[in-house]
């Protein structure tokens, strides 16, 4: 996961402002995967592709799941 950083410009001297993997330790993340495809009139359209994580489990108060 990024991180976001800040500096002066001259010297580039980074500091973190953000601690996301630390975060988001224990949790499982949804897989990600770039997928591109055409559109009807032959225009390549890409986007970003969300799966669950393999040991998602679905409940009635989650959104919505299809599979």
């Amino acid at each position: 996961m990024a991180e976001i950083y800040s500096s002066h410009v001259a010297p580039w001297v980074g500091k973190k402002l953000t601690v996301m993997g630390d975060q988001l330790k224990g949790f499982t993340l949804a897989h990600r995967e770039v997928i591109s495809w055409k559109s009807a009139d032959g225009t390549a359209i890409e986007g970003v592709l969300y799966t669950p994580p393999p040991d998602f489990q679905h409940k009635e108060e989650n959104i919505p799941c299809w599979s």
